[in-house]
């Protein structure tokens, strides 16, 4: 009779399912609670139990800690709006905030916000800020109101003038 062998693969080897008579190495992000990559990261293993973690796409940092990389035009967990630069002024700020009296919408993991001013705000250009208020109704002096687009004084019907 013939004795069952008693060879055994090596610590962090493993038999391998495909050839049953050889040893595979076990890698170190296979082996439950060895790698603590942040959940937006990928462990990449390395030489024998060594391992490094990769942020995934959208996302910066060493692989322990990722956040998302702003300005990239990738809205990701944590942005509150991603517009594809890195400019403030513009709807969403450098820190992919949404700037005051702004909305952003339509970004999503592939596709970036598009910002505009809320109702009664105007984007001038320029100088002047982002989404200013030219006017309201306090501003236009008597016989003169707010246009709701220009966001100019204008004159009331049969006046004329600079308000």
């Amino acid at each position: 009779a013939t004795a069952l062998s008693q060879c055994r693969c090596l610590p962090g080897w493993r038999t391998d399912a495909a050839a049953p008579l050889a040893c595979s190495r076990i890698p170190p992000c296979d082996v439950l609670g060895v790698n603590d990559c942040h959940r937006n990261a990928t462990c990449v293993a390395g030489l024998g139990t060594a391992y490094g973690c990769e942020c995934s796409e959208g996302y910066s940092g060493d692989g322990f800690v990722c956040l998302p990389t702003c300005g990239d035009g990738r809205k990701m967990e944590g942005e509150a709006c991603d517009d594809g630069n890195s400019a403030s002024g513009d709807g969403c700020s450098s820190l992919c905030t949404v700037e005051g009296n702004s909305a952003c919408s339509g970004g999503n993991a592939t596709t970036p916000d598009a910002c505009a001013c809320t109702p009664d705000f105007y984007s001038p250009g320029g100088i002047i800020p982002w989404c200013s208020r030219f006017c309201d109704g306090s501003t236009c002096g008597a016989n003169g109101r707010c246009h709701a687009t220009k966001g100019t004084c204008v004159c009331d019907r049969f006046y004329l003038g600079l308000t």
